[in-house]
């Protein structure tokens, strides 16, 4: 009974882990724009993490995961 039980927890924390990069990637890698998104018609949006922690520890996994792709272009 225990193992479905940690099975389920770790499951969840994957989507919602998911669910953040999805978030993180929608604004550039910019976690404190996750925490004050408007887009209520999007479909993660209720789903969508409400405060900081472990967003900057997923934004720099994507940063690292896309090297110079959230960078903005310097001339």
């Amino acid at each position: 009974m225990k193992t479905k039980k940690i099975e389920l927890k770790n499951t969840i924390k994957g989507y919602q882990k998911a669910i953040a990069m999805n978030c993180l990637d929608c604004v550039c890698c910019q976690p404190k724009e996750v925490i004050i998104c408007q887009l209520s018609d999007c479909p993660l949006y209720p789903k969508r993490p409400k405060e900081l922690k472990g967003l900057y520890i997923l934004a720099k996994q994507l940063r690292k995961q896309n090297p110079g792709f959230y960078e903005a272009k310097k001339d």
